[in-house]
C-alpha cells in the first residue's frame, strides 16, 4: 500500500461558500430577516487547476514550492482518492452538471476545440444556475471551455452574473491568443462578460487576481457568494515571469517553467484567501480545490509519479488528481486525509446539499451521478461511504469496441483501451490501484470471477452512453473581424 502522502490528491482547489435559501417575506422587517438568512449561507469558492500533475504539489513533493496550498490543505481535508475525467472539457462538464460525460455526449479524449459547433446541452441546469436560484451572486474568473459558438453556451447564459477570462482550452498567458490558427491568424480569446477585453500583454494571472479583488470588494454581503475559478495555470504554453523560474535553479527546460507556473498558482490561491479575509468573507467560506485531469509530462513539464500514465489516458496518472477542501467554519475535525472515492461530479450534489437547495427532475434529463459527500467530508462521518463506484470514461473506440475505466470503493479498477490510440479489439485489464497505484499487475486471470463481475458492470453502463458530440468545423468565420473570437456562428 502506498504511503498516505503518496496517495494524496493534490490541489484541485475548489473553494466553497454556502448560504441557506431564505423565505420570501412581505414586510421590510421580513425582507431584512431574509437578507440575514441569505448572509448566513456559506460562500463557495471552487478552484480548478488545469493539468496539475499528481506529484506537482508541495505536500506530495518537497521540491515543489507551494506553501500556501500546503497549509490550506493541511488545515482542511486532503482528498486522497480524488478523480476527474482524462481531459479538459469532459471534466468541466462533469463538474458543472453533476453528470458523467458519457451520458451527455461530452466524453472522449478530445476537448471542445475553437472551431467546433459544440457545448453543454441547455437541458442541463448547471451548478451556477442552481446557485443563482438559491440567492447567490455568481462569478466566473478564468477558463470556460464548455462551448461558445452560440450565445446559449456562454457563461453569462449558464448561470454566471459575470465572466472574466477565456472561452476555449488554451491560450497565451501574455498575448491571450488561442493555440490554433486559421488563415495564419491566431485569434484573441479574452472577455469581460461577452465583450472582448483589451490589455497590454499583461501576465494573465495578474489580471485574474485583480478581478478576484474587484469581485470580492464590490460584493453585496446581503447575498452569499459563489466564485468558480478555473485557473489557466499550469496548462501550456509554459509562460511565466522570470522571478518564478528563478525559484527553481536546479531544474531545466519545461520542468522548470512548469514548476514556476505551479508556484505562480500558489500565489494566486494565497491572493484569493487574503481577499476573502480583507472583505470579511473568509470565516463563512468553503474552499474546494481540484485539478481537471492529470499532468502532461515531457514538453508540458508535469510529473504524475508514482502513478502510471498522463493526461488523456485512463491510467491513474491521467485521472487521479490533487484535491482538498478548506473552511474555518464548515469542516469538522480538520487536518484529515479522506481515503474514500471522490469525483468531480460530486461537487454539484454536495454543494447543493450544503446550502439546502432542492434538486428536481427538471435539473437534468438523466439521473445525476454526483454523490453527496457533505456528511463524510465536512462532518467526518466515518460510517458513511457516499460513493461505491466511479466511472472515469465510457466511449466508443471503433465500430464495436470501447474505451473506459471504472473503479470500486475497494480500489479494483477495470480498464479497456486506456490510451487514445487506434484499437482493433476490446482490451480489458484489472488492477487494484490502492495496493498498486502504478498499475503494474493485471489481476484479470488471478481473479476471473471479479473480472467478469466488473466487466458486466462496465457493459451495463454502456446502455446509457450517448454518441460522442464531436462535430466538424462548418467552414465559417469564427471571429468578429477584428481578430477576436466571436459567438453566433452555429
Amino acid at each position: 500500500m502506498v504511503a498516505a502522502k503518496t496517495l494524496i490528491s493534490g490541489i484541485s482547489c475548489l473553494v466553497l461558500f454556502f448560504f441557506a435559501a431564505a423565505c420570501s417575506l412581505p414586510s421590510a422587517a421580513a425582507a431584512a430577516a431574509t437578507h440575514t438568512k441569505e448572509a448566513e449561507k456559506p460562500n463557495v469558492i471552487l478552484i480548478l487547476a488545469d493539468d496539475l500533475g499528481f506529484n506537482d504539489i508541495g505536500y506530495m513533493n518537497p521540491d515543489v514550492i507551494s506553501p500556501n496550498i500546503d497549509r490550506l490543505a493541511a488545515e482542511g481535508v486532503i482528498l486522497d482518492r480524488n478523480y476527474a475525467q482524462p481531459i479538459c472539457s469532459p471534466s468541466r462538464a462533469a463538474l458543472m452538471s453533476g453528470v458523467y460525460p458519457y451520458k451527455m455526449g461530452r466524453q472522449g479524449m478530445l476537448p471542445i476545440n475553437p472551431f467546433q459547433p459544440a457545448g453543454v446541452n441547455a437541458d442541463y441546469t448547471l451548478l451556477p444556475e442552481k446557485m443563482q436560484q438559491n440567492g447567490y451572486a455568481t462569478h466566473l474568473v478564468g477558463k470556460w471551455h464548455l462551448g461558445y459558438c452560440n450565445e446559449k453556451f456562454l457563461p453569462t447564459n449558464r448561470g454566471f452574473d459575470s465572466f472574466f477570462g477565456y472561452l476555449n482550452g488554451a491560450e497565451g498567458y501574455y498575448d491571450k491568443t488561442i493555440l490554433y490558427s486559421y488563415n495564419d491568424i491566431n485569434y484573441r480569446d479574452f472577455f469581460f462578460n461577452n465583450e472582448p477585453y483589451p490589455d497590454n500583454n499583461t501576465f494573465s494571472v495578474d489580471m485574474y487576481m485583480q478581478r478576484v479583488s474587484d469581485v470580492m470588494s464590490e460584493h453585496d454581503t446581503s447575498k452569499p457568494l459563489f466564485m468558480y475559478i478555473p485557473m489557466q495555470n499550469v496548462h501550456t504554453p509554459l509562460q511565466v515571469p522570470q522571478e518564478y523560474e528563478d525559484m527553481y535553479p536546479n531544474e531545466i527546460g519545461a520542468r522548470r517553467k512548469y514548476l514556476a507556473l505551479v508556484t505562480s498558482m500558489d500565489d494566486y490561491v494565497a491572493h484569493i484567501v487574503q481577499e476573502l479575509k480583507n472583505n470579511g468573507l473568509y470565516d463563512n467560506s468553503i474552499i474546494i480545490f481540484s485539478s481537471d485531469n492529470g499532468g502532461a509530462p515531457g514538453h508540458a513539464g508535469a510529473s504524475n509519479y508514482p502513478l502510471k500514465g498522463w493526461k488523456s489516458t485512463l491510467y491513474e496518472g491521467g485521472i487521479r488528481v490533487p484535491g482538498w477542501i478548506h473552511s474555518p467554519k464548515y469542516v469538522k475535525e480538520p487536518g484529515r486525509v479522506y481515503d474514500k472515492l471522490t469525483h468531480l461530479t460530486d461537487w454539484y450534489t454536495t454543494i447543493l446539499s450544503l446550502i439546502g437547495a432542492e434538486i428536481t427532475n427538471d435539473d437534468s434529463p438523466t439521473d445525476l451521478d454526483g454523490a453527496d459527500q457533505s456528511e463524510a467530508l465536512f462532518n467526518n462521518k466515518q460510517d458513511v461511504t457516499p460513493r461505491s463506484i466511479v466511472v472515469n470514461e465510457l466511449a466508443n473506440a471503433g465500430i464495436s469496441f470501447y474505451r473506459g475505466a471504472i473503479q470500486n470503493s475497494e480500489g479494483w479498477k477495470l480498464l479497456n483501451n486506456p490510451k487514445y490510440s487506434p484499437v482493433v479489439d476490446n482490451a480489458y485489464s484489472l488492477y487494484n490501484v490502492r495496493d498498486d497505484p502504478g498499475e503494474e499487475v493485471d489481476y484479470k486471470t488471478v481473479y476471473p470471477e471479479l473480472f467478469e463481475e466488473m466487466k458486466t458492470i462496465f457493459e451495463a453502463l454502456l446502455v446509457d452512453m450517448l454518441p460522442e458530440d464531436n462535430p466538424p468545423w462548418p467552414g465559417v468565420d469564427i471571429s468578429d473581424g477584428n481578430g477576436n473570437l466571436a459567438t453566433g456562428w452555429c
